[in-house]
């Protein structure tokens, strides 16, 4: 990329190059990192990516950060996509699609988005903050068994009889975590048997198979541990 300094009048200084990934088509000047100071972003047509470089405030900019994407990029647009207050990126694709980059950050520092590690069980947001436990100052959480549906503190045949029940029996039933619904964070970590992103029929026959089958435990693990949004539901003992 080159960025040319203007002088205020009409004219500029001389070109600085800053480099990227390869046949860039697009390029977005957008605050990203929200610090007050504009950053660029390119969509590299012949490296299937999309580089970021975080501005200095003062015409220079920091190295790149490359994110794969899919096929040849023609354009790119920066705005909030999820309404968090960040700036993400998105770009169409020649296969009638669009890939979406979020802009998450990763203030543990394992590559992955706080928000993905969340979401994903990698880490605990016990205040539902959106900010993993292990990048602020001691948060405590209750605890609970996870795949333990009914909160008395052990896994039993009740609890996937449980789910069931709350799936296809009654709308009434809400699941004990959080807003009581199949989508709060606390009840997919706790009832997502089989780490696929959704409770479903799946997770009760996960849990009747690892009671009764010698099958898998549950994706976190049958230890008493803190889930974000459940009540404390451990047994003295664990």
């Amino acid at each position: 990329v080159s960025v040319l300094l203007g002088n205020g009048n009409a004219t500029f200084q001389s070109e600085r190059r800053v480099p990227v990934g390869s046949y860039p088509l697009a390029l977005a000047a957008a605050d990203l990192d929200a610090d007050g100071r504009l950053d660029l972003a390119t969509a590299n047509a012949g490296s299937w990516d999309i580089s970021v470089l975080p501005g200095n405030g003062d015409g220079t900019f920091q190295d790149q950060e490359r994110f794969a994407v899919r096929w040849s990029l023609q354009s790119l647009v920066a705005a909030d996509l999820d309404a968090d207050g960040k700036l993400d990126l998105a770009t169409p694709n020649p296969l009638n699609d669009v890939s979406v980059l979020l802009n998450s950050p990763d203030c543990n520092g394992n590559g992955i988005g706080d928000r993905c590690d969340i979401r994903d069980g990698l880490s605990l947001d016990c205040n539902l903050n959106s900010v993993p436990d292990e990048c602020e100052a001691p948060v405590t959480c209750d605890r609970q068994v996870p795949g333990d549906f009914n909160q008395n503190g052990a896994i039993e045949i009740s609890d996937p009889i449980l789910l069931l029940g709350f799936l296809f029996l009654s709308s009434s039933l809400r699941l004990p975590c959080g807003d009581g619904s199949v989508v709060d964070p606390g009840n997919v970590l706790l009832t997502d048997w089989n780490h696929d992103g959704a409770v479903d029929v799946s997770d009760a026959i996960g849990a009747l198979s690892w009671l009764f089958a010698g099958g898998p435990e549950h994706f976190l693990g049958t230890a008493c541990q803190p889930i974000p949004g459940c009540r404390q539901a451990c047994r003295a003992r664990d």
